[in-house]
């Protein structure tokens, strides 16, 4: 009886020396792709899944578009799951980084001939006064607006925003 005790307790040690383990571990981080769009420009990217304040998933892409040296544009892209989000427009989102760093990132979502035919479950947004001014891998807040006034945040780790300044200094 004792030794059977003994055995299932350092089974469950064991399975929680594991699992906490595994909480430790950083996700991995997407790499950066890179993709030519014609002979003199190139786009970088960077794509994450991050969850909002309510747990539903986002794609946040995030991507510069450089020509002949010279960046072109900076934008973030949400993509919320259809149906179950509906992202307001025209409303900039807010990104909050400690408690002094505030920018706003204007919505473009409409001026993009792609995305004014998509669900509203997206929203893109010009980051270039972001990405010039971001300097440190601390964590984010991103606030952004819902239809019907409905705020949602998504919190953005240090390695996303790390990954971020890898891609700001990705080739150009």
């Amino acid at each position: 009886m004792l030794l059977r005790r003994f055995w299932v307790m350092l089974s469950v040690f064991c399975v929680s020396s594991l699992l906490w383990c595994g909480l430790l571990v950083s996700p991995a981080q997407a790499a950066i792709h890179t993709y030519p769009e014609t002979d003199d420009q190139m786009m970088y990217r960077s794509r994450l899944s991050l969850r909002d304040d309510q747990g539903l998933a986002w794609q946040t892409i995030v991507f510069k578009r450089v020509r002949e040296g010279q960046v072109l544009d900076f934008k973030l892209r949400l993509v919320g799951f259809p149906g179950q989000v509906a992202v307001a427009h025209p409303a900039d989102v807010v990104l909050r980084q400690g408690m002094n760093d505030v920018w706003q990132a204007t919505d473009e979502t409409e001026q993009d001939g792609q995305l004014n035919t998509v669900v509203s479950s997206v929203g893109q947004y010009d980051l270039f006064g972001v990405m010039r001014s971001l300097d440190r891998s601390a964590p984010m807040v991103l606030d952004l607006m819902l239809e019907g006034g409905e705020m949602r945040s998504l919190v953005v780790p240090p390695y996303v925003v790390k990954e971020w300044l890898a891609l700001k200094e990705m080739p150009h």
